[in-house]
């Protein structure tokens, strides 16, 4: 089980997350949603454990808090029990190295394989993400951008995770190879809990059972996948579907006036919301249940 209490991040004084609770079960899968800037990102490298950020709450894996783990039971941890598919490829693959090699050595770092069983699971990882052998022993500069992208969910999936993190998936893929890899990764997804970052609500609603909106370093709604997709309850998410898919920074949201900025009190939304009440812009909402969903809105969500 994955459980997130109260996480809250800050960078040189500024609040990145603002409270984030999350928690998952084996086998359970939910993607995490929004502009960028929002805090995707920084709620995923927390989790594994590579925030230079000062980190306050609770990051529970099986009950033992991750936050308080020293570095060398945390690298322990990283790779092994929970992996990350990076959204930067080119960072994450190493370029002197050919991908065969960075799998094989993803396997014995943590010092539980030999050279053996590791060069016949790289074998067999290299069949299972639909990568051909002979690619194994390319460099990653010889790789098109989806077989880098099917280079890198190899070596999360190295050590067999228990949890799997998605930053970004399928970002910079063509309609082909983006269904390929979205299919494979929902395959991967069955035996273990997957957290997936993405601004991509296709690939959102293809790979996550649940979806969480985040904003400013808040959660304003989660849910279902398809019940939130289909019936939004938050004027931000609203506003967020209806841009998809040409949500940039530069651009409003549609019928969302403005930009995000992480210094509001309130309601991170209330400058705006075009919904906003007095309250908005001095009490930040709870996020409370709402039968099958939740949502952070003193009016209850959309009023029509």
């Amino acid at each position: 089980m994955l459980e997130i209490k109260n996480l809250k991040v800050s960078y040189n004084e500024l609040n990145i997350l603002k409270g984030i609770d999350l928690s998952l079960n084996k086998g359970e899968s939910l993607a995490v949603i929004g502009e960028t800037g929002a805090g995707k990102t920084t709620l995923s490298l927390s989790i594994m454990g590579l925030i230079e950020g000062h980190c306050t709450g609770e990051i529970l894996f099986q009950g033992e808090n991750l936050l308080s783990l020293p570095e060398d039971e945390l690298r322990l941890l990283r790779g092994r029990r929970i992996a990350m598919v990076f959204q930067d490829v080119e960072a994450a693959l190493h370029p002197l190295y050919t991908i065969r090699q960075q799998i094989i050595e993803a396997i014995l770092v943590h010092g539980e394989k030999d050279r053996d069983f590791a060069a016949e699971h790289t074998r067999q990882l290299l069949a299972r993400v639909g990568l051909d052998e002979r690619r194994g022993d390319s460099y990653p500069h010889q790789l098109s951008g989806g077989e880098k992208q099917k280079a890198l969910i190899c070596i999360a999936l190295a050590n067999d995770p228990d949890v799997l993190i998605l930053d970004e998936p399928t970002a910079a893929l063509d309609a082909l190879t983006k269904a390929e890899i979205i299919n494979l990764l929902r395959k991967e997804a069955k035996e273990r809990i997957t957290l997936v970052i993405t601004h991509d609500i296709d690939a959102a609603a293809k790979l996550a059972e649940r979806i969480a909106v985040m904003y400013a370093g808040r959660i304003l709604e989660m849910g279902p996948t398809e019940e939130l997709l289909e019936q939004p309850m938050h004027p931000y998410t609203r506003g967020l579907l209806r841009s998809y898919p040409n949500m940039t920074t530069t651009k409003d949201l549609q019928g969302i006036p403005g930009r995000m900025s992480h210094r509001v009190e309130g309601c991170p939304f209330h400058t705006r919301c075009t919904q906003k009440i007095a309250v908005c812009g001095h009490d930040v909402p709870e996020l409370q249940k709402k039968n099958s969903r939740y949502l952070a809105c003193h009016r209850g969500g959309i009023i029509p």
